[in-house]
């Protein structure tokens, strides 16, 4: 009896179990559910509104087309193919199955070449996205030792048409919350947002005044081409961390805004029949090329994927702005230009560089052999300033210059001052160009590519600086003859010395200057221009040192270089990049490695140029000491 009662009570606690177990295992699976909900609302609260400029499109008026897409228009194409590691096809029309868990051998082929993409990317986007929504790809990203989560939106962009173009692009943007759930977020705000740009990004406090929003949607501006996420409508200096370009990200307005649908990505793949199942592969979105046009891996291979605190952690606080307007519709666009140049380098000297990487290292060893000969065999000591008037070894030259400098250095520095006034002239004049309208039907005539903008805007701006470049070298001349002939000069005398001559040195540089680029205009008389921009490169010194007038300097000049063309050639190149190129090269590294304002970054590089101005005239006049004691001893 009482084992028939044991066995009833072990029956009755079994059953007991088996519901208990059951009911728990419906809880469960009805929690999914529920959580997935609250992910897909969280994701419909906050999705952000993406706004494209409409402007410069190269084969349309509305600007490039390419706006966050579904990536179902690459699936069922037959002219989208999946390629292995032998370049071999291996499935044409691909799907989403078709990328499960396929390694990073793989790769998907979209129909063009990223490197000359032509219209062919535009037109064949425009052509299979159709009537398909915008869509952001909405997940919940969690990382060890972080009791928060973030919530990512991955856009993805058919062809990336920046300075490195590539076949696909992915972007993202990310809220980040300090709660544990979707379902507390629901009630919370974001305490931070972090937007991508290339391979870095910005990032910034929910309540942040650069946050725009629209109720709880965040405004993100994205640039044209590169598809960096901004949160301004300006125009920022692109800075790839890890070497995927440098240029301009234009994000300015006329913007239109692209309605994005959340679409909420499961934290589990179900298998290959997932819709999702494209999240697991680990190959490239786009062909396989050379460099940067390599095609860009999938969101799940980038660190914010796994680690989106870490990468928050990482993001630069600011972007560096390009400080000049967009909006202006005639004259002459600097911003144009500038971004222009930078693109025309990337997308040209890089492509030669990746289709003949060879002439460039042949190139750049025989630049780096000849000038490590040159130091080899030069000396630096003894630096003895007295006399002037002695030959020189090209080091001597420059310690020499560093010394005498250093003697006197207030007199120096006020003559280099000129500068200022002369690049206020010249900002003026550029900016008169831009605004005038009787520049608006030269501007449609001429200024439609970015070289001539160049060429323009360069030769505005460089008439005032080469007068005040000239008008400095023949200050420091004077000083530096007035030295030779032992006196002491001053400020007041060196002034007093250029007023003097100010017109020979006007009409001569004016004259040689002419010559020299009607000859370079013509390509065929590129040789000759160079030849004489050497042979008349001390009209300033044969002014103010040998007292000729304008006509007279160039044949004086000429007689000084003759026999030493090649030695003011060399010694003359070095000194120019040492006191004229090292200011723009420090204010690029430091736009480039620091998170400097702009402004400081031009007032450190403009007070080093005003400072090493000064120092390139002293180094050229003991060049044409040197050049003017090698050919007495010739004569001796």
């Amino acid at each position: 009896m009482r084992a028939h009662t044991a066995r009833l009570v072990l029956a009755g606690v079994l059953v007991a179990l088996a519901l208990l177990s059951g009911e728990r295992v419906r809880s469960a699976g009805a929690a999914a559910p529920a959580q997935e909900d609250a992910i897909q609302e969280l994701a419909d609260k906050y999705a952000p509104i993406v706004h494209r400029p409409t402007h410069g499109g190269d084969c349309g008026d509305e600007g490039q087309p390419f706006e966050p897409a579904p990536v179902e228009i690459l699936f069922g194409q037959p002219e989208i193919v999946l390629k292995d590691a032998s370049d071999g096809v291996v499935t044409e029309g691909i799907e989403a199955s078709d990328l499960h868990e396929k390694g990073s051998d793989y790769y998907i082929d979209l129909p063009g070449n990223p490197k000359s993409p032509g219209c062919t990317y535009e037109t064949d986007y425009v052509r299979l996205r159709g009537d398909l929504p915008g869509v952001a790809y909405a997940r919940i990203a969690r990382q060890d030792g972080h009791g928060g989560f973030a919530l990512q939106y991955w856009f993805y962009y058919y062809f990336n048409d920046w300075n490195n173009k590539h076949e696909s692009d992915w972007e993202m943007v990310q809220l980040i919350f300090d709660v544990a759930t979707p379902e507390e977020a629901l009630n919370s705000d974001p305490v931070e947002t972090g937007y991508s740009q290339h391979s870095g990004g910005e990032s910034a406090d929910w309540d942040d005044d650069k946050v725009r929003k629209d109720g709880h949607h965040p405004h993100v501006y994205a640039a044209t081409g590169a598809h960096s996420n901004f949160y301004r409508d300006r125009t920022f200096l692109g800075r790839a961390e890890q070497g995927a370009g440098f240029g301009c990200d234009d994000a300015s307005g006329p913007t239109r805004a692209v309605p994005v649908e959340a679409r909420a990505i499961p934290d589990e793949i179900a298998g290959a029949d997932d819709p999702y199942a494209w999240t697991t592969f680990e190959g490239r979105w786009g062909a396989r090329q050379s460099g940067e046009f390599n095609g860009p891996t999938g969101p799940n291979d980038k660190r914010a994927w796994d680690e989106p605190f870490g990468w928050q952690d990482d993001l630069r606080e600011t972007s560096v702005e390009v400080p000049i307007s967009r909006n202006i519709e005639v004259g002459i666009n600097v911003a144009d230009m500038f971004c222009g140049v930078v693109a025309f380098a990337s997308n040209n000297l890089l492509v030669a560089f990746m289709s003949s990487p060879w002439i460039f290292l042949v190139g750049g060893v025989v630049v780096l052999a000849g000038a490590g000969a040159s130091v080899a065999r030069t000396r630096f000591w003894p630096a003895l300033p007295e006399p002037l008037r002695q030959e020189r070894r090209f080091g001597q030259i420059l310690s020499c210059s560093t010394r005498i400098y250093a003697r006197h250095p207030l007199t120096l520095l006020a003559i280099g001052l000129v500068f200022i006034p002369a690049t206020i002239i010249a900002s003026i004049l550029q900016l008169a160009l831009a605004l005038v309208p009787f520049t608006g039907p030269i501007y449609d005539v001429f200024m439609r590519s970015t070289l001539s903008q160049l060429a323009v805007v360069i030769g505005v701006g460089s008439f005032f600086v080469v007068i005040a470049f000239s008008i400095v070298m023949a200050g420091v001349a004077g000083v530096l003859d007035d030295l030779d002939r032992g006196g002491d000069p001053g400020v007041k005398d060196a002034y007093a010395a250029i007023w003097r001559r100010l017109k020979a040195l006007f009409f001569g540089r004016l004259r040689a200057d002419v010559i020299i680029t009607a000859l370079g205009v013509t390509i065929v008389g590129l040789p000759w221009a160079v030849n004489r921009l050497v042979r008349w490169a001390f009209v300033e010194w044969a002014v103010m040192i040998e007292g000729k007038d304008g006509r007279e300097a160039l044949d004086a000049s000429a007689e000084t270089v003759r026999g030493s063309w090649w030695r003011t050639l060399g010694v003359g190149a070095v000194v120019l990049l040492v006191g004229l190129g090292t200011a723009p090269i420090l204010g690029l590294l430091m736009l480039l490695l620091t998170d400097w304002p702009l402004a400081t970054v031009n007032g450190v590089s403009s007070v080093l140029f005003l400072s090493l101005v000064p120092w390139t005239g002293v180094a050229l006049t003991l060049l044409y000491y040197d050049l003017k004691a090698r050919r007495s001893s010739d004569a001796a």
